[in-house]
């Protein structure tokens, strides 16, 4: 399952949470189809994408919808000095 399953408002109020705060930096663990990436690139500070399944970036654009995007397990995420990430989605994670 490449997406969230958050209903429409829930995702709404997410976005809407997060776009409260000036200068945010997002995480997005598990970007799947890039749903976050999608609604939030542009309008927040940066969007980073951890993704997993390599076929999902090509599948769909992925490096568009993320200002960095590493193909790799969550697990073995270095976590940089910056930026300094003050939102993380782990939307499906398994």
């Amino acid at each position: 399952m490449p997406e969230s399953q958050q209903s429409l408002v829930s995702t709404n109020l997410i976005i809407n949470e997060i776009l409260k705060n000036e200068k945010v930096n997002v995480l997005d663990i598990g970007c799947g189809e890039g749903k976050w990436g999608r609604y939030l690139k542009g309008k927040v500070n940066s969007i980073t994408g951890i993704e997993v399944w390599k076929p999902y970036i090509q599948q769909f654009g992925l490096i568009e919808k993320y200002d960095l995007l590493y193909n790799l397990n969550a697990v073995d995420f270095q976590f940089p000095v910056t930026p300094f990430y003050n939102v993380a989605i782990l939307g499906d994670v398994l």
